[in-house]
């Protein structure tokens, strides 16, 4: 007997969930950095997403790529159908 199982967690219909974890994640760590005194510095937010990406292996940046591509092969199917 065999148990395959995928880890392939990023999917259409886990889209959803992985949004909702990269939101409370990045305010998460907005959060924590603000608690210790670091919001004023001018790279606060690029600090945030370095740590957000390293925390998560996301972020926002890739997530929107993850949606383009959908969206590519979704239309690219259609067009096929519609030929």
């Amino acid at each position: 007997d065999t148990i395959s199982i995928n880890h392939n967690w990023i999917n259409a219909g886990s889209l959803r969930y992985m949004w909702d974890f990269l939101l409370k994640e990045y305010a998460n760590v907005r959060r924590e950095l603000a608690a210790w005194g670091l919001e004023a510095s001018e790279d606060f937010e690029d600090q945030t997403l370095n740590i957000l990406r390293a925390n998560s292996k996301l972020d926002f940046d890739t997530v929107a790529a993850f949606g383009q591509r959908g969206r590519e092969l979704l239309d690219s199917d259609d067009r096929r159908r519609a030929s």
